[in-house]
Protein backbone atom coordinates (compact mmCIF):
# COMPACT_ATOMS: atom_id res chain seq x y z
CA UNK A 1 0.00 0.00 0.00
CA UNK A 2 1.31 3.43 -0.93
CA UNK A 3 0.87 6.18 1.72
CA UNK A 4 -0.48 5.89 5.25
CA UNK A 5 -3.61 3.76 5.88
CA UNK A 6 -6.62 5.60 7.26
CA UNK A 7 -7.42 5.38 10.95
CA UNK A 8 -10.92 4.17 12.04
CA UNK A 9 -12.32 7.72 12.30
CA UNK A 10 -11.15 8.62 8.79
CA UNK A 11 -12.42 5.27 7.47
CA UNK A 12 -15.88 6.17 8.84
CA UNK A 13 -15.78 9.52 7.05
CA UNK A 14 -14.83 7.79 3.78
CA UNK A 15 -17.86 5.46 4.11
CA UNK A 16 -20.10 8.53 4.54
CA UNK A 17 -18.59 10.00 1.37
CA UNK A 18 -19.21 6.81 -0.59
CA UNK A 19 -22.89 6.75 0.46
CA UNK A 20 -23.26 10.42 -0.60
CA UNK A 21 -21.60 9.71 -3.95
CA UNK A 22 -23.89 6.78 -4.72
CA UNK A 23 -26.92 9.06 -4.32
CA UNK A 24 -25.61 11.46 -7.01
CA UNK A 25 -24.29 8.86 -9.46
CA UNK A 26 -27.65 8.10 -11.11
CA UNK A 27 -28.08 11.67 -12.46
CA UNK A 28 -24.42 12.64 -13.01
CA UNK A 29 -22.35 12.92 -16.17
CA UNK A 30 -19.16 12.37 -14.12
CA UNK A 31 -17.39 9.12 -13.30
CA UNK A 32 -17.54 7.55 -9.85
CA UNK A 33 -13.91 8.47 -9.14
CA UNK A 34 -14.54 12.10 -10.15
CA UNK A 35 -17.63 12.38 -7.94
CA UNK A 36 -15.93 10.62 -5.07
CA UNK A 37 -12.86 12.84 -5.32
CA UNK A 38 -15.05 15.98 -5.16
CA UNK A 39 -17.13 14.61 -2.29
CA UNK A 40 -13.98 13.66 -0.34
CA UNK A 41 -12.74 17.24 -0.52
CA UNK A 42 -16.15 18.57 0.57
CA UNK A 43 -15.92 16.32 3.68
CA UNK A 44 -12.56 17.82 4.62
CA UNK A 45 -10.21 14.99 3.47
CA UNK A 46 -7.14 15.32 1.29
CA UNK A 47 -6.69 11.90 -0.31
CA UNK A 48 -5.87 10.11 -3.56
CA UNK A 49 -7.01 6.78 -5.03
CA UNK A 50 -4.68 3.79 -4.71
CA UNK A 51 -5.72 0.24 -5.56
CA UNK A 52 -9.46 0.99 -5.32
CA UNK A 53 -9.14 2.77 -1.94
CA UNK A 54 -8.53 6.36 -0.89
CA UNK A 55 -5.49 7.09 1.24
CA UNK A 56 -4.12 10.36 2.61
CA UNK A 57 -2.00 12.04 -0.06
CA UNK A 58 0.05 14.42 2.11
CA UNK A 59 -0.13 14.23 5.85
CA UNK A 60 -0.60 17.55 7.61
CA UNK A 61 -1.29 19.59 4.45
CA UNK A 62 -4.17 22.12 4.94
CA UNK A 63 -3.84 24.88 2.34
CA UNK A 64 -7.09 26.86 2.24
CA UNK A 65 -8.85 26.68 -1.15
CA UNK A 66 -9.43 30.05 -2.80
CA UNK A 67 -13.00 31.38 -2.89
CA UNK A 68 -14.45 32.58 -6.20
CA UNK A 69 -17.44 34.88 -6.72
CA UNK A 70 -18.35 32.88 -9.82
CA UNK A 71 -17.09 30.11 -12.09
CA UNK A 72 -17.12 30.95 -15.83
CA UNK A 73 -17.90 27.83 -17.90
CA UNK A 74 -17.48 28.03 -21.67
CA UNK A 75 -16.41 26.16 -24.78
CA UNK A 76 -12.87 27.02 -25.81
CA UNK A 77 -14.27 27.92 -29.23
CA UNK A 78 -15.73 30.95 -27.37
CA UNK A 79 -12.42 31.94 -25.76
CA UNK A 80 -12.52 35.59 -26.95
CA UNK A 81 -16.04 36.14 -25.61
CA UNK A 82 -15.15 34.48 -22.31
CA UNK A 83 -12.02 36.60 -21.95
CA UNK A 84 -13.97 39.80 -22.60
CA UNK A 85 -16.71 38.95 -20.09
CA UNK A 86 -14.16 37.82 -17.50
CA UNK A 87 -12.24 41.10 -17.70
CA UNK A 88 -15.38 43.24 -17.54
CA UNK A 89 -16.71 41.35 -14.51
CA UNK A 90 -13.47 41.65 -12.55
CA UNK A 91 -13.09 45.34 -13.42
CA UNK A 92 -16.71 46.29 -12.72
CA UNK A 93 -17.29 48.39 -9.60
CA UNK A 94 -20.61 48.42 -7.81
CA UNK A 95 -22.41 51.72 -7.07
CA UNK A 96 -21.26 53.15 -3.74
CA UNK A 97 -24.51 52.51 -1.91
CA UNK A 98 -24.29 48.79 -2.76
CA UNK A 99 -20.71 48.27 -1.59
CA UNK A 100 -19.96 46.52 1.71
CA UNK A 101 -18.30 48.68 4.35
CA UNK A 102 -14.64 49.19 3.53
CA UNK A 103 -14.94 47.48 0.12
CA UNK A 104 -13.66 48.88 -3.18
CA UNK A 105 -16.84 47.88 -5.02
CA UNK A 106 -15.34 45.04 -7.05
CA UNK A 107 -17.45 41.91 -7.53
CA UNK A 108 -14.63 39.53 -6.59
CA UNK A 109 -12.54 36.92 -8.35
CA UNK A 110 -14.12 35.14 -11.32
CA UNK A 111 -12.65 31.69 -12.12
CA UNK A 112 -11.76 31.07 -15.78
CA UNK A 113 -9.72 27.93 -16.34
CA UNK A 114 -7.24 29.08 -18.99
CA UNK A 115 -6.25 32.09 -16.88
CA UNK A 116 -6.55 30.63 -13.38
CA UNK A 117 -4.97 27.26 -14.17
CA UNK A 118 -1.77 28.47 -15.80
CA UNK A 119 0.35 26.74 -13.12
CA UNK A 120 -2.02 23.84 -12.34
CA UNK A 121 -0.73 20.27 -12.59
CA UNK A 122 -4.10 18.54 -12.38
CA UNK A 123 -6.65 20.29 -14.61
CA UNK A 124 -9.76 18.30 -13.61
CA UNK A 125 -8.98 18.40 -9.89
CA UNK A 126 -8.42 22.17 -10.05
CA UNK A 127 -11.68 22.70 -11.88
CA UNK A 128 -13.58 20.68 -9.28
CA UNK A 129 -11.92 22.62 -6.47
CA UNK A 130 -12.91 25.89 -8.14
CA UNK A 131 -16.51 24.74 -8.64
CA UNK A 132 -16.70 23.70 -5.00
CA UNK A 133 -15.59 27.15 -3.84
CA UNK A 134 -17.64 29.26 -6.32
CA UNK A 135 -20.76 31.14 -5.25
CA UNK A 136 -22.37 31.08 -8.72
CA UNK A 137 -21.93 29.46 -12.14
CA UNK A 138 -21.93 31.55 -15.34
CA UNK A 139 -22.40 29.51 -18.53
CA UNK A 140 -21.53 31.16 -21.87
CA UNK A 141 -24.17 29.61 -24.13
CA UNK A 142 -23.53 28.93 -27.82
CA UNK A 143 -23.92 25.93 -30.16
CA UNK A 144 -20.31 25.03 -29.34
CA UNK A 145 -20.98 25.18 -25.59
CA UNK A 146 -24.05 22.94 -26.02
CA UNK A 147 -21.85 20.34 -27.75
CA UNK A 148 -19.07 20.54 -25.15
CA UNK A 149 -18.91 17.60 -22.71
CA UNK A 150 -16.77 19.67 -20.35
CA UNK A 151 -19.37 22.43 -20.06
CA UNK A 152 -22.02 19.78 -19.35
CA UNK A 153 -19.84 18.17 -16.67
CA UNK A 154 -19.17 21.51 -14.97
CA UNK A 155 -22.92 22.28 -14.87
CA UNK A 156 -23.72 18.83 -13.50
CA UNK A 157 -21.06 18.97 -10.78
CA UNK A 158 -22.00 22.52 -9.74
CA UNK A 159 -25.64 21.50 -9.35
CA UNK A 160 -24.66 18.52 -7.26
CA UNK A 161 -22.31 20.51 -5.05
CA UNK A 162 -24.51 23.61 -4.74
CA UNK A 163 -28.18 22.89 -5.54
CA UNK A 164 -29.16 26.20 -3.91
CA UNK A 165 -26.69 28.47 -5.75
CA UNK A 166 -27.56 30.33 -8.99
CA UNK A 167 -26.66 29.24 -12.52
CA UNK A 168 -26.58 32.20 -14.93
CA UNK A 169 -26.92 31.50 -18.67
CA UNK A 170 -25.31 34.19 -20.87
CA UNK A 171 -26.37 33.73 -24.52
CA UNK A 172 -23.66 34.88 -26.97
CA UNK A 173 -24.54 33.07 -30.20
CA UNK A 174 -27.41 31.13 -31.71
CA UNK A 175 -30.96 30.74 -30.48
CA UNK A 176 -31.63 29.48 -26.92
CA UNK A 177 -32.82 26.04 -28.04
CA UNK A 178 -29.64 25.38 -30.03
CA UNK A 179 -27.24 27.17 -27.65
CA UNK A 180 -28.33 26.20 -24.11
CA UNK A 181 -26.67 22.98 -22.86
CA UNK A 182 -29.11 20.14 -22.33
CA UNK A 183 -28.84 20.38 -18.54
CA UNK A 184 -30.16 23.95 -18.70
CA UNK A 185 -33.23 22.80 -20.62
CA UNK A 186 -34.31 20.06 -18.25
CA UNK A 187 -36.99 22.11 -16.46
CA UNK A 188 -34.65 23.95 -14.07
CA UNK A 189 -34.94 27.40 -15.62
CA UNK A 190 -31.60 29.29 -15.28
CA UNK A 191 -31.29 33.04 -14.88
CA UNK A 192 -30.59 34.21 -18.45
CA UNK A 193 -28.97 37.22 -20.10
CA UNK A 194 -28.94 37.72 -23.87
CA UNK A 195 -25.63 39.39 -24.85
CA UNK A 196 -26.42 39.33 -28.59
CA UNK A 197 -27.08 42.58 -30.47
CA UNK A 198 -30.57 41.39 -31.41
CA UNK A 199 -31.24 40.44 -27.77
CA UNK A 200 -30.63 42.53 -24.65
CA UNK A 201 -27.46 43.97 -26.18
CA UNK A 202 -24.09 43.60 -24.49
CA UNK A 203 -24.47 46.46 -22.02
CA UNK A 204 -27.86 45.42 -20.59
CA UNK A 205 -26.99 41.72 -20.80
CA UNK A 206 -23.78 42.33 -18.84
CA UNK A 207 -25.70 44.18 -16.12
CA UNK A 208 -28.11 41.22 -15.90
CA UNK A 209 -25.15 38.91 -15.28
CA UNK A 210 -23.78 41.25 -12.59
CA UNK A 211 -27.20 41.48 -10.93
CA UNK A 212 -27.49 37.69 -10.89
CA UNK A 213 -23.98 37.17 -9.48
CA UNK A 214 -24.31 39.65 -6.61
CA UNK A 215 -28.05 39.14 -6.04
CA UNK A 216 -29.39 42.69 -6.50
CA UNK A 217 -32.34 44.05 -8.57
CA UNK A 218 -31.42 44.77 -12.19
CA UNK A 219 -33.25 48.13 -12.12
CA UNK A 220 -30.87 49.44 -9.43
CA UNK A 221 -27.82 48.73 -11.61
CA UNK A 222 -29.46 50.13 -14.78
CA UNK A 223 -30.38 53.39 -13.03
CA UNK A 224 -26.87 53.81 -11.65
CA UNK A 225 -25.33 52.99 -15.01
CA UNK A 226 -27.53 55.60 -16.72
CA UNK A 227 -26.45 58.19 -14.17
CA UNK A 228 -22.82 57.34 -14.81
CA UNK A 229 -23.38 57.89 -18.53
CA UNK A 230 -25.06 61.24 -17.84
CA UNK A 231 -22.12 62.37 -15.73
CA UNK A 232 -19.70 61.46 -18.51
CA UNK A 233 -21.74 63.37 -21.09
CA UNK A 234 -21.99 66.38 -18.78
CA UNK A 235 -18.22 66.37 -18.34
CA UNK A 236 -17.66 66.25 -22.09
CA UNK A 237 -20.24 69.00 -22.60
CA UNK A 238 -18.57 71.23 -20.02
CA UNK A 239 -15.24 70.73 -21.76
CA UNK A 240 -16.76 71.52 -25.16
CA UNK A 241 -18.38 74.71 -23.83
CA UNK A 242 -15.10 75.74 -22.26
CA UNK A 243 -13.30 75.19 -25.55
CA UNK A 244 -15.94 77.24 -27.38
CA UNK A 245 -15.51 80.09 -24.88
CA UNK A 246 -11.72 80.02 -25.16
CA UNK A 247 -11.94 80.07 -28.92
CA UNK A 248 -14.30 83.06 -28.80
CA UNK A 249 -11.69 85.02 -26.77
CA UNK A 250 -8.96 83.99 -29.19
CA UNK A 251 -11.09 85.19 -32.10
CA UNK A 252 -11.33 88.67 -30.56
CA UNK A 253 -7.56 88.74 -30.18
CA UNK A 254 -6.53 87.13 -33.45
CA UNK A 255 -8.84 87.36 -36.48
CA UNK A 256 -6.86 84.61 -38.15
CA UNK A 257 -8.34 82.14 -35.65
CA UNK A 258 -11.92 83.05 -36.59
CA UNK A 259 -12.59 80.00 -38.75
CA UNK A 260 -11.31 77.60 -36.12
CA UNK A 261 -13.38 79.29 -33.43
CA UNK A 262 -16.53 78.88 -35.51
CA UNK A 263 -15.82 75.19 -35.95
CA UNK A 264 -15.34 74.78 -32.22
CA UNK A 265 -18.59 76.65 -31.55
CA UNK A 266 -20.45 74.45 -34.00
CA UNK A 267 -19.04 71.34 -32.29
CA UNK A 268 -20.19 72.57 -28.86
CA UNK A 269 -23.63 73.51 -30.13
CA UNK A 270 -23.94 70.20 -31.96
CA UNK A 271 -23.07 68.35 -28.77
CA UNK A 272 -25.63 70.36 -26.79
CA UNK A 273 -28.25 69.70 -29.46
CA UNK A 274 -27.42 65.98 -29.25
CA UNK A 275 -27.90 66.12 -25.46
CA UNK A 276 -31.35 67.61 -25.84
CA UNK A 277 -32.56 65.50 -28.77
CA UNK A 278 -31.15 62.03 -29.39
CA UNK A 279 -29.63 61.56 -25.92
CA UNK A 280 -32.78 62.74 -24.13
CA UNK A 281 -34.86 60.48 -26.36
CA UNK A 282 -32.74 57.51 -25.29
CA UNK A 283 -32.77 58.49 -21.60
CA UNK A 284 -36.44 59.45 -21.41
CA UNK A 285 -37.33 55.86 -20.50
CA UNK A 286 -34.82 55.48 -17.65
CA UNK A 287 -33.64 58.85 -16.28
CA UNK A 288 -35.72 60.79 -13.75
CA UNK A 289 -36.85 64.42 -13.86
CA UNK A 290 -33.92 65.59 -11.73
CA UNK A 291 -31.34 64.11 -14.12
CA UNK A 292 -32.99 65.57 -17.21
CA UNK A 293 -33.35 68.96 -15.51
CA UNK A 294 -29.58 69.12 -14.93
CA UNK A 295 -28.95 68.47 -18.62
CA UNK A 296 -31.44 71.21 -19.57
CA UNK A 297 -29.96 73.77 -17.16
CA UNK A 298 -26.47 73.24 -18.57
CA UNK A 299 -27.65 73.77 -22.14
CA UNK A 300 -29.82 76.79 -21.23
CA UNK A 301 -26.91 78.46 -19.43
CA UNK A 302 -24.81 78.16 -22.59
CA UNK A 303 -27.39 79.80 -24.86
CA UNK A 304 -28.49 82.49 -22.41
CA UNK A 305 -24.84 83.52 -22.18
CA UNK A 306 -24.85 84.61 -25.82
CA UNK A 307 -24.94 88.40 -25.69
CA UNK A 308 -25.79 89.13 -29.31
CA UNK A 309 -27.61 87.02 -31.89
CA UNK A 310 -26.81 89.28 -34.86
CA UNK A 311 -23.33 87.78 -35.21
CA UNK A 312 -24.65 84.20 -35.40
CA UNK A 313 -24.80 82.47 -38.77
CA UNK A 314 -28.16 81.14 -40.07
CA UNK A 315 -27.04 77.58 -39.23
CA UNK A 316 -26.28 78.60 -35.64
CA UNK A 317 -29.61 80.43 -35.36
CA UNK A 318 -31.48 77.36 -36.63
CA UNK A 319 -29.62 75.10 -34.18
CA UNK A 320 -30.30 77.54 -31.36
CA UNK A 321 -34.00 77.59 -32.24
CA UNK A 322 -34.16 73.78 -32.13
CA UNK A 323 -32.44 73.60 -28.74
CA UNK A 324 -34.53 76.41 -27.20
CA UNK A 325 -37.64 74.65 -28.50
CA UNK A 326 -36.64 71.36 -26.91
CA UNK A 327 -36.13 73.14 -23.58
CA UNK A 328 -39.64 74.52 -23.95
CA UNK A 329 -41.04 71.03 -24.49
CA UNK A 330 -39.37 69.78 -21.33
CA UNK A 331 -40.79 72.76 -19.42
CA UNK A 332 -44.29 71.70 -20.56
CA UNK A 333 -43.72 68.23 -19.09
CA UNK A 334 -42.75 69.85 -15.79
CA UNK A 335 -45.81 72.17 -16.07
CA UNK A 336 -43.55 75.23 -15.94
CA UNK A 337 -45.70 77.01 -18.53
CA UNK A 338 -44.09 80.44 -18.07
CA UNK A 339 -40.63 79.08 -18.99
CA UNK A 340 -42.14 77.01 -21.79
CA UNK A 341 -43.89 80.09 -23.25
CA UNK A 342 -40.65 82.10 -23.12
CA UNK A 343 -38.60 79.40 -24.86
CA UNK A 344 -41.16 78.38 -27.49
CA UNK A 345 -41.99 82.00 -28.35
CA UNK A 346 -38.27 82.67 -28.82
CA UNK A 347 -38.06 79.68 -31.15
CA UNK A 348 -41.06 80.89 -33.17
CA UNK A 349 -39.61 84.43 -33.47
CA UNK A 350 -36.31 83.00 -34.72
CA UNK A 351 -37.85 80.67 -37.32
CA UNK A 352 -40.19 83.43 -38.54
CA UNK A 353 -37.24 85.81 -38.94
CA UNK A 354 -35.28 83.19 -40.89
CA UNK A 355 -38.35 82.48 -43.05
CA UNK A 356 -38.65 86.21 -43.79
CA UNK A 357 -35.07 86.20 -45.13
CA UNK A 358 -35.81 83.23 -47.42
CA UNK A 359 -39.62 82.83 -47.83
CA UNK A 360 -39.31 80.19 -50.58
CA UNK A 361 -36.91 77.97 -48.64
CA UNK A 362 -38.79 74.69 -47.88
CA UNK A 363 -36.58 73.89 -44.86
CA UNK A 364 -37.39 77.24 -43.23
CA UNK A 365 -41.10 76.82 -43.95
CA UNK A 366 -40.93 73.41 -42.30
CA UNK A 367 -39.03 74.75 -39.25
CA UNK A 368 -41.60 77.47 -38.68
CA UNK A 369 -44.43 74.93 -39.02
CA UNK A 370 -42.76 72.98 -36.20
CA UNK A 371 -42.57 76.14 -34.07
CA UNK A 372 -46.30 76.74 -34.51
CA UNK A 373 -47.11 73.12 -33.65
CA UNK A 374 -45.17 73.32 -30.38
CA UNK A 375 -46.82 76.62 -29.44
CA UNK A 376 -50.17 74.91 -30.05
CA UNK A 377 -49.24 72.06 -27.67
CA UNK A 378 -48.37 74.65 -25.01
CA UNK A 379 -51.56 76.63 -25.59
CA UNK A 380 -53.61 73.44 -25.20
CA UNK A 381 -51.79 72.65 -21.93
CA UNK A 382 -52.55 76.18 -20.70
CA UNK A 383 -56.23 75.72 -21.47
CA UNK A 384 -56.21 78.12 -24.45
CA UNK A 385 -58.04 75.83 -26.86
CA UNK A 386 -58.92 78.49 -29.45
CA UNK A 387 -55.33 79.73 -29.65
CA UNK A 388 -54.03 76.16 -29.93
CA UNK A 389 -56.38 75.40 -32.81
CA UNK A 390 -55.37 78.59 -34.67
CA UNK A 391 -51.66 77.78 -34.32
CA UNK A 392 -52.18 74.20 -35.48
CA UNK A 393 -54.11 75.27 -38.55
CA UNK A 394 -51.34 77.75 -39.46
CA UNK A 395 -48.82 74.93 -39.11
CA UNK A 396 -50.96 72.61 -41.25
CA UNK A 397 -51.23 75.27 -43.95
CA UNK A 398 -47.43 75.43 -44.26
CA UNK A 399 -47.09 71.63 -44.28
CA UNK A 400 -49.91 71.25 -46.82
CA UNK A 401 -48.20 73.73 -49.12
CA UNK A 402 -45.07 71.61 -48.92
CA UNK A 403 -47.07 68.36 -49.28
CA UNK A 404 -44.84 67.20 -46.46
CA UNK A 405 -46.56 63.80 -46.11
CA UNK A 406 -45.07 62.83 -49.50
CA UNK A 407 -41.53 63.74 -48.44
CA UNK A 408 -38.88 61.06 -48.16
CA UNK A 409 -37.45 62.79 -45.07
CA UNK A 410 -38.51 60.88 -41.92
CA UNK A 411 -38.41 64.09 -39.85
CA UNK A 412 -40.86 65.79 -42.21
CA UNK A 413 -43.16 62.78 -42.12
CA UNK A 414 -43.03 62.61 -38.35
CA UNK A 415 -43.82 66.33 -37.96
CA UNK A 416 -46.70 66.05 -40.44
CA UNK A 417 -48.10 63.05 -38.56
CA UNK A 418 -47.90 65.00 -35.28
CA UNK A 419 -49.71 68.08 -36.63
CA UNK A 420 -52.35 65.98 -38.41
CA UNK A 421 -52.81 63.92 -35.25
CA UNK A 422 -53.18 67.05 -33.10
CA UNK A 423 -55.84 68.50 -35.42
CA UNK A 424 -57.59 65.13 -35.37
CA UNK A 425 -57.57 65.28 -31.56
CA UNK A 426 -58.88 68.86 -31.43
CA UNK A 427 -61.78 68.12 -33.77
CA UNK A 428 -62.56 64.92 -31.88
CA UNK A 429 -62.61 66.68 -28.53
CA UNK A 430 -64.73 69.52 -29.94
CA UNK A 431 -67.16 67.00 -31.48
CA UNK A 432 -66.66 68.78 -34.80
CA UNK A 433 -65.60 65.82 -36.89
CA UNK A 434 -66.11 65.91 -40.67
CA UNK A 435 -64.51 64.21 -43.68
CA UNK A 436 -61.59 66.65 -43.54
CA UNK A 437 -60.93 65.64 -39.94
CA UNK A 438 -61.04 61.93 -40.70
CA UNK A 439 -58.66 62.55 -43.62
CA UNK A 440 -56.11 64.13 -41.26
CA UNK A 441 -56.56 61.24 -38.83
CA UNK A 442 -55.83 58.73 -41.59
CA UNK A 443 -52.74 60.65 -42.70
CA UNK A 444 -51.45 60.68 -39.12
CA UNK A 445 -51.96 56.92 -38.69
CA UNK A 446 -50.66 55.87 -42.12
CA UNK A 447 -47.52 58.01 -41.80
CA UNK A 448 -47.06 56.75 -38.27
CA UNK A 449 -47.23 53.10 -39.35
CA UNK A 450 -44.55 53.63 -42.02
CA UNK A 451 -42.32 55.53 -39.61
CA UNK A 452 -42.75 52.98 -36.83
CA UNK A 453 -41.74 50.15 -39.15
CA UNK A 454 -38.32 51.79 -39.71
CA UNK A 455 -37.73 53.37 -36.30
CA UNK A 456 -35.76 51.19 -33.86
CA UNK A 457 -36.38 53.61 -30.98
CA UNK A 458 -39.74 52.66 -29.48
CA UNK A 459 -40.17 56.03 -27.75
CA UNK A 460 -40.25 57.93 -31.07
CA UNK A 461 -42.39 56.87 -34.05
CA UNK A 462 -44.09 53.84 -32.38
CA UNK A 463 -44.90 56.04 -29.38
CA UNK A 464 -46.45 58.75 -31.60
CA UNK A 465 -48.41 56.14 -33.55
CA UNK A 466 -50.21 54.93 -30.41
CA UNK A 467 -51.55 58.41 -29.66
CA UNK A 468 -52.54 59.04 -33.29
CA UNK A 469 -54.48 55.76 -33.34
CA UNK A 470 -56.21 56.73 -30.09
CA UNK A 471 -57.39 60.07 -31.53
CA UNK A 472 -58.47 58.37 -34.74
CA UNK A 473 -60.72 56.08 -32.67
CA UNK A 474 -62.16 59.13 -30.86
CA UNK A 475 -62.88 60.89 -34.17
CA UNK A 476 -64.61 57.80 -35.56
CA UNK A 477 -66.71 57.61 -32.38
CA UNK A 478 -67.79 61.25 -32.79
CA UNK A 479 -68.61 60.62 -36.45
CA UNK A 480 -71.02 57.86 -35.40
CA UNK A 481 -68.89 55.02 -36.76
CA UNK A 482 -68.80 53.10 -33.50
CA UNK A 483 -67.86 49.70 -34.89
CA UNK A 484 -64.85 51.20 -36.68
CA UNK A 485 -64.01 53.18 -33.54
CA UNK A 486 -64.10 50.04 -31.36
CA UNK A 487 -61.84 48.19 -33.81
CA UNK A 488 -59.24 51.00 -33.84
CA UNK A 489 -59.52 51.29 -30.04
CA UNK A 490 -58.65 47.61 -29.59
CA UNK A 491 -55.67 47.91 -31.95
CA UNK A 492 -54.48 50.94 -29.99
CA UNK A 493 -54.58 49.07 -26.69
CA UNK A 494 -52.84 46.06 -28.24
CA UNK A 495 -50.00 48.22 -29.59
CA UNK A 496 -49.61 50.03 -26.24
CA UNK A 497 -49.49 46.65 -24.44
CA UNK A 498 -46.93 45.27 -26.90
CA UNK A 499 -44.61 48.27 -26.57
CA UNK A 500 -44.84 48.15 -22.76
CA UNK A 501 -44.12 44.42 -22.60
CA UNK A 502 -41.19 44.73 -25.02
CA UNK A 503 -39.71 47.70 -23.13
CA UNK A 504 -40.72 47.13 -19.48
CA UNK A 505 -38.12 49.56 -18.09
CA UNK A 506 -39.02 52.47 -20.39
CA UNK A 507 -40.94 54.96 -18.26
CA UNK A 508 -42.10 57.05 -21.22
CA UNK A 509 -43.81 54.06 -22.83
CA UNK A 510 -45.22 52.90 -19.50
CA UNK A 511 -46.63 56.41 -18.92
CA UNK A 512 -48.25 56.36 -22.36
CA UNK A 513 -49.95 53.03 -21.62
CA UNK A 514 -51.34 54.55 -18.42
CA UNK A 515 -52.78 57.53 -20.34
CA UNK A 516 -54.25 55.36 -23.11
CA UNK A 517 -56.05 53.04 -20.69
CA UNK A 518 -57.27 55.97 -18.58
CA UNK A 519 -58.65 57.98 -21.51
CA UNK A 520 -60.17 55.19 -23.64
CA UNK A 521 -61.93 53.72 -20.59
CA UNK A 522 -64.56 56.46 -21.01
CA UNK A 523 -65.80 54.85 -24.24
CA UNK A 524 -66.36 51.38 -22.78
CA UNK A 525 -69.19 49.75 -20.84
CA UNK A 526 -68.95 49.99 -17.01
CA UNK A 527 -67.32 46.57 -16.32
CA UNK A 528 -64.64 47.10 -18.97
CA UNK A 529 -64.26 50.76 -17.93
CA UNK A 530 -63.54 49.75 -14.31
CA UNK A 531 -60.97 47.14 -15.40
CA UNK A 532 -59.17 49.67 -17.63
CA UNK A 533 -59.15 52.34 -14.92
CA UNK A 534 -57.77 49.81 -12.45
CA UNK A 535 -54.94 49.05 -14.88
CA UNK A 536 -54.24 52.76 -15.35
CA UNK A 537 -54.22 53.31 -11.58
CA UNK A 538 -51.74 50.47 -11.02
CA UNK A 539 -49.35 51.88 -13.65
CA UNK A 540 -49.66 55.37 -12.13
CA UNK A 541 -48.72 53.97 -8.71
CA UNK A 542 -45.65 52.22 -10.16
CA UNK A 543 -44.49 55.36 -11.98
CA UNK A 544 -45.01 57.63 -8.98
CA UNK A 545 -42.88 55.32 -6.85
CA UNK A 546 -40.11 55.41 -9.48
CA UNK A 547 -40.09 59.22 -9.73
CA UNK A 548 -42.19 61.13 -7.17
CA UNK A 549 -41.13 64.46 -8.75
CA UNK A 550 -43.29 63.95 -11.85
CA UNK A 551 -46.31 66.20 -11.22
CA UNK A 552 -48.28 64.80 -14.19
CA UNK A 553 -48.01 61.24 -12.84
CA UNK A 554 -49.21 62.32 -9.40
CA UNK A 555 -52.12 64.19 -11.01
CA UNK A 556 -53.11 61.12 -13.04
CA UNK A 557 -52.94 58.97 -9.91
CA UNK A 558 -55.45 61.22 -8.12
CA UNK A 559 -57.68 61.39 -11.20
CA UNK A 560 -57.92 57.61 -11.60
CA UNK A 561 -58.74 57.15 -7.91
CA UNK A 562 -61.60 59.66 -8.12
CA UNK A 563 -63.00 58.09 -11.28
CA UNK A 564 -62.95 54.63 -9.71
CA UNK A 565 -64.74 55.97 -6.62
CA UNK A 566 -67.43 57.43 -8.88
Amino acid sequence: MIGRALNPQEESRIQTVRRTTSQFKACSLLSTDELLSSAVRLHGLSCRAVGGRYVEASEGRSAAAPSFRAFLSYSHADFAAAQRLHRKLERYRLPRHMRPAGGDGRIGTIFRDREDLAAATDLSASVRNALASSQALIVLCSPEARASQWVAREIALFRELHPDRPILAALIDGEPREAFPALLQDGCEPLAADLRKQGDGYRLGFLKVVAGVIGVPLDALVQRDSQRQIRRVMAVTGLACAIALVMAVMTAIALKARGEAQRQQAAAEGLIEFMLTDLQEDLAGTAGVAVMARVNQRALAYYEGQQSLTALSPDSLERRARVIGRLGEDAIFRKDYALARRNLSERARTTLSLLGDAPDDPERQFDHALSLNRLAVLSEAEGKAAQAEAELRQSWALLSGLRAWKSGDPEWRRATALVAGNLCAIDGLARAVDDSTLGKCRIAVELGERLAADDKVASRAPYDLVFNMMWHSVALEQAGRRDDAGSVRRKTLQLADRLASTHPDNRKIKSQRMEIYGYLASFEAPPVRRAMLTTALRIAQELTQLDPERADWRSNLDNFRKRLEE
